[in-house]
C-alpha cells in the first residue's frame, strides 16, 4: 500500500509530543507531587489537547486510505480494552475508561460502517458540518449544547446517569478516569479529518503528501500504536529506577 510520508511524519511528531508530555507528567507526579497544580496550567492543557485533537483528526484523515478501516478499529479498540484493564489492575482508583484509543477506535467503527452514506455527502459540505457539530457539541459533557459565539442549551440532569451515557459523551456525576474522550463531541473532528482527506483526494491533491523530509518521524509515525501502548511502561520504569536513587 502506497505510503504518504507527510502524514507519517506529522503522526511522528505528535507521537513524539505525547511521549515527552506524559514524560513531563510522570515527574510532576512522581517527583514533585507539591507541583500537581502544574497539570492544570494553560501551558500544559494547550499541549495535551493539541496533542490528542491531532492524533484524532489525522485517524479520521486516513481512516479513507486505509482498505481495512474495520480491522484497524477492531484492533484499536482491543489496545483500548488493553489499556484499561491494565489501569485497572496496576493502578484502579486512577483507571482510564473510555480514552483516546478507545475513542478512536469507536470513530474509525462507526465511519466503517457509514462509508456508503458518507460518500454520498459533498467533501466541503462535510467538512464544514463536521466542524459546526465539533463546535456545538465541545461542551456536552458539561451539560451544554452550543457555545458562546451561537447559542448555548443546558442540557437535562437525568440524561448524565450510567456508562452507557458516559460512553456517548454525558458523563456520570460518580464517572473518574485519567483519560476520557467519549464519543462525543470527537467523533465529529475525527470526520472533519475524513472529508479534508475526501477534498483532497478529489483535488487530486493527495500525491503531494508521498514524500517527507522527516524519515525519522516517518518510521516512528508507522508504528505509532505499538510505541503508544509501551512508552508508558517504560517511562515508568525509568522514573521508579530514577526516583529510588
Amino acid at each position: 500500500m502506497l505510503r504518504y510520508g507527510k502524514l507519517d511524519s506529522w503522526r511522528g511528531f505528535w507521537l513524539v509530543n505525547m511521549i515527552v508530555y506524559h514524560a513531563v507528567w510522570d515527574l510532576l507526579f512522581f517527583g514533585t507531587p507539591q507541583r500537581l497544580d502544574l497539570l492544570f496550567s494553560a501551558p500544559l492543557v494547550i499541549w495535551q489537547q493539541a496533542i490528542c485533537w491531532s492524533f484524532i483528526w489525522l485517524s479520521g484523515f486516513v481512516v479513507g486510505i486505509g482498505k481495512r478501516p474495520l480491522r484497524r478499529a477492531i484492533t484499536i479498540l482491543l489496545a483500548g480494552a488493553l489499556v484499561t484493564l491494565t489501569t485497572l489492575w496496576v493502578w484502579p482508583e486512577m483507571a482510564i475508561w473510555f480514552g483516546i484509543l478507545t475513542c478512536i477506535g469507536s470513530c474509525m467503527l462507526l465511519t466503517s460502517w457509514l462509508l456508503p452514506l458518507l460518500r454520498r455527502v459533498p467533501a466541503q459540505a462535510g467538512w464544514w458540518l463536521s466542524a459546526l457539530f465539533f463546535a456545538l457539541t465541545f461542551q456536552v459533557a458539561d451539560g451544554i449544547l452550543g457555545n458562546a459565539f451561537l447559542f448555548s442549551i443546558a442540557l437535562p440532569e437525568y440524561w448524565y446517569s450510567g456508562m452507557i451515557a458516559t460512553y456517548f459523551g454525558l458523563p456520570d456525576p460518580q464517572f473518574q478516569s485519567l483519560d476520557y474522550f467519549p464519543l462525543f463531541p470527537w467523533i465529529f473532528l475525527f470526520l472533519n479529518g475524513y472529508f479534508l482527506f475526501r477534498h483532497g483526494a478529489a483535488k487530486g491533491q493527495l500525491s503531494k503528501l508521498v514524500t517527507t523530509n522527516f524519515p525519522i518521524l516517518a518510521l516512528l509515525g508507522r508504528h505509532t500504536l505499538p510505541i503508544y501502548l509501551l512508552h508508558q511502561p517504560i517511562l515508568y520504569l525509568l522514573f521508579m529506577i530514577f526516583l529510588s536513587t
